[in-house]
């Protein structure tokens, strides 16, 4: 358990260092394809160490593997209309989950470290294929730069005080379903049944939350709470429900694909500049707070008190997002048609 610990920390570090500073290092350059190219090499670089020793290899896997998500996302800033740009996001993010869904069964048939360099092969043939040859735009301005992530103080906050109680929520799923007196598959089958419905909810929420993405982030923080809170009390009264408790998971699990779509579409799309250096920025919260999962829940004697915990970081995540819409005047109810008329040129 210590040297999962070591290694997850050094992953998530290491993941969280790279999201931003390959953030900085889009924004300042121009290569797209080159760098998709050299980020399937590098790839194959890490597979074959991991092959070699699993500790050092999977931990420059967490540096490395930052740079996608920054990278494909700029991609689409750069080549996508605004009107198609949420659509592209949701599409990216399908496809990511799709693979995570596709490297979990490999990995439960096929555990070979060689396979790791192997999917890395296949993405160098995909970035080769199918990723466009262009010249990005640098976006750097180091005044803006540090303005924007001082007027997205409260939004990172946020961000990470949302992923910091997931990260508590699906630690602690673990010894609840033992608790619960459920079989070892229950978690395996909980997590599968999430990815297929995270898909189909990635399909369809972007004209789903369009036009109402303040609502639906409060309603995807709000919602998450109450499931914590309701979580907490079960265990207090320490009433076995057995495989019911996958009802509360799989409420729970597909509340992000609305509050993500949401989230980014209110906080980045108004960006001009630094765009790939914010986005890093928010990948790397959502890395500290995997860390900080880990290790905050050392703090909590029971499962009860984990639920509680879970609660009281979604309880920051809406104090920090309706701090950031009051300093920018979108928090009026009703709204009158100015503010209206600025939370549309906000969103757009």
């Amino acid at each position: 358990m210590l040297l999962l610990g070591l290694i997850t920390a050094l992953y998530n570090g290491l993941n969280g260092i790279g999201s931003y500073l390959w953030g900085f290092v889009l924004d300042n350059m121009k290569l797209r394809k080159e760098l998709s190219i050299g980020l399937s090499i590098m790839g194959i670089a890490s597979g074959i160490t991991y092959s070699v020793n699993g500790l050092i290899g999977y931990s420059i896997i967490g540096f490395i593997s930052s740079l996608d998500a920054p990278l494909y996302s700029l991609i689409l800033l750069e080549t996508l209309t605004e009107e198609e740009l949420v659509k592209g996001n949701s599409i990216l993010s399908e496809i990511s989950l799709a693979g995570n869904i596709a490297g979990s069964i490999l990995a439960s048939v096929f555990p070979n470290p060689l396979m790791v360099t192997g999917l890395f092969l296949l993405s160098l043939i995909s970035n080769l294929t199918f990723v466009p040859k262009y010249d990005g735009k640098t976006n750097a301005n180091r005044k803006e730069m540090f303005n924007d992530i001082k007027n997205l103080y409260y939004p990172v906050i946020s961000y990470f005080a949302f992923n910091l109680s997931a990260e508590l929520f699906f630690t602690v799923y673990v010894p609840l379903n033992y608790s619960m007196g459920n079989p070892e598959y229950v978690v395996f089958l909980s997590y599968t049944i999430l990815y297929i419905v995270d898909e189909f909810m990635y399909s369809k929420v972007v004209n789903f939350v369009k036009g109402k993405e303040v609502r639906y982030i409060y309603f995807s923080i709000f919602g998450r709470a109450l499931i914590s809170l309701s979580l907490a009390l079960l265990v207090e009264t320490q009433l076995k429900i057995g495989l019911g408790i996958m009802g509360f998971f799989m409420a729970y699990g597909p509340i992000f694909p609305l509050y993500s779509t949401a989230f980014f579409s209110v906080v980045v799309k108004g960006l001009k500049r630094n765009r790939a250096t914010i986005l890093g920025l928010l990948n790397a919260a959502e890395d500290v707070a995997s860390i900080i999962g880990g290790l905050v829940l050392g703090l909590a004697e029971t499962l009860s008190g984990a639920y509680m915990m879970s609660f009281y970081a979604l309880a920051v995540a809406m104090f920090s997002f309706s701090a950031y819409l009051s300093s920018k005047g979108l928090q009026s109810k009703p709204a009158s048609p100015q503010k209206k008329k600025e939370y549309t040129q906000a969103s757009s």
